[in-house]
């Protein structure tokens, strides 16, 4: 791997998520890897140091950026990090079962292995899968932002958000992020002010490794 390397996929705003992707897919090269997972979601992999980074976004948000860069370039440009960003087209918390099945291969091929850090990162639905697919690298750092644990009816049924998500199964693997999490780093920040139902999900989220960060 090549430390601090230039990816430069050109200008990506106002882009819809096909053409977002398609312009990725072209400007892929020796240290960019890009990859379909499915119809709705794909990974961009960037490879340039040993500290990785992984984030989970959505192109609805990415649009809404002047660049229309996910937030995870951004800082793997600033530190030198490699990157792996799994982008879907909308909000779905990443249940989707072709991302399950991406990151059953991470773990069996052993590819976060040759990292030395790994940080998952992920706001709301992001950070419910970072909170969940962490447990694809135990020892992981975690930094999620406003996360749910889950939206499985039987466990959060005081939760009436989502409803069109909550179809989704969560009960499959990685379905709990509270219990995915084996990270020994975990910071979680909860905007209180503008998001109060998220009080509602703290508890969940408690235990000896939990660093809890209470944004107002």
């Amino acid at each position: 791997m090549r430390d601090h390397g230039v990816f430069e996929p050109g200008d990506l705003s106002g882009l819809d998520f096909q053409n977002w992707l398609a312009q990725i897919d072209d400007a892929a090269s020796d240290d960019v890897f890009f990859d379909y997972l499915g119809p709705k979601h794909a990974t961009v992999l960037w490879e340039q140091s040993k500290t990785l980074i992984v984030t989970f976004e959505h192109h609805s948000d990415l649009s809404a950026y002047s660049s229309g860069v996910p937030i995870g370039w951004q800082l793997a440009q600033e530190k030198g990090w490699s990157h792996l960003c799994v982008v879907s087209e909308r909000q779905d918390w990443f249940r989707d079962p072709h991302v399950i099945r991406h990151f059953d291969r991470l773990i069996d091929d052993g590819f976060l292995d040759q990292f030395d850090d790994v940080i998952f990162y992920g706001c709301y639905a992001g950070g419910y899968a970072a909170a969940a697919y962490s447990v694809s690298y135990p020892m992981a750092t975690v930094i999620a932002i406003n996360p749910q644990a889950t939206l499985n009816p039987s466990i959060a049924s005081w939760d009436k958000r989502f409803k069109h998500t909550r179809r989704q199964d969560f009960t499959t693997r990685f379905r709990y992020a509270q219990k995915c999490v084996k990270a020994p780093r975990m910071s979680l920040s909860f905007m209180t002010r503008t998001a109060p139902k998220m009080r509602c999900t703290r508890p969940y989220f408690r235990g000896t490794m939990l660093r809890i960060c209470a944004a107002s």
